[in-house]
């Protein structure tokens, strides 16, 4: 099994990795791995949802080879003609400009 942490590790190693390490005064204190691990997950999460709305298949299935790190790049390229993401853009746009008919 792959290690999540090795493939995210130059985004995350700046974060402190100890479960026994507590705020002083509080009794529950937040666990700053999990927080991050959860934010990112999210993201990347995210960024594969709209990589496959765009129709960047592709890039969508080397995002999953790659743990999602594609979906990055996937995400930031223009959707293609014909693609969820484009049509819903372009619903969008003509609702909010009122086109009368």
């Amino acid at each position: 099994m792959h290690n999540v942490a090795a493939s995210y590790g130059p985004i995350l190693s700046a974060i402190r990795f100890d479960s026994d390490h507590v705020l002083s005064g509080t009794t529950v204190a937040p666990n700053v791995a999990v927080v991050a691990y959860t934010v990112l997950l999210f993201v990347v999460v995210c960024c594969g949802i709209i990589t496959a709305l765009k129709g960047r298949w592709g890039w969508f299935l080397l995002g999953l080879l790659t743990f999602g790190l594609l979906w990055l790049v996937g995400a930031l390229r223009p959707a293609l003609p014909g693609s969820a993401w484009l049509r819903l853009a372009t619903s969008v746009r003509t609702r909010s400009r009122g086109t009368g008919s």
